[in-house]
């Protein structure tokens, strides 16, 4: 279709956001640990659209809930949620969203590397709907499903066996040669 959506630089105005987060962590058994934050937010809105003063205030909500697994000694795993709820902002409301994401690593060569796998919005579910409000003579419903699914492999190997006896590898720009040779040549 040929719709047209306008912003205009008048589409400005006050925006005041107080929130607090609060986190709870727990062992729930001893392979088992858990984060939940929860992040509520006060938004109070002053705007100007079209000769027309916004003047609102709503509250949002966030969620987030992280587990981590020990699956073994040398494998672990994490499972993670997260939730947004509705939010706004002058011509622009989205309801909720939610995702999922999991992963699993194992160690490998004695701790010295590891592989691992992890998938993000494992259920497709991150979908953003929103309305577009507060344009004259419009309105609009959307609904929005990005390329939110990804799968990472992951491989990594230590390298060093003593990352202490390599610092001289590390300081090639001579600042601590320098530093020293100022040190004893002090009159």
């Amino acid at each position: 279709m040929n719709d047209v959506y306008v912003k205009r630089p008048e589409n400005t105005g006050n925006l005041q956001i107080a929130g607090l987060m609060i986190t709870y962590n727990k062992d729930i058994f001893k392979w088992w640990n858990t984060d939940f934050s929860i992040n509520p937010e006060r938004i109070h809105m002053n705007i100007l659209l079209d000769d027309k003063r916004i003047d609102t205030t709503f509250f949002a909500y966030s969620f987030n809930w992280f587990n981590r697994f020990a699956i073994s000694k040398s494998c672990t795993a994490e499972l993670v949620m997260n939730w947004g709820g509705r939010s706004f902002s002058g011509q622009n409301t989205t309801k909720g969203i939610m995702a999922w994401r999991a992963g699993i690593k194992q160690q490998l060569f004695k701790g010295n590397g590891s592989i691992g796998i992890n998938g993000s919005d494992l259920f497709y579910s991150a979908i953003t709907r929103g309305k577009i409000i507060n344009v004259a003579g419009s309105g609009a419903n959307y609904k929005n499903r990005g390329d939110s699914r990804t799968v990472i492999l992951s491989f990594s190997y230590k390298i060093s066996k003593n990352a202490k006896d390599n610092k001289r590898l590390r300081d090639r720009n001579g600042a601590m040669d320098e530093q020293n040779r100022v040190l004893t040549t002090t009159p």
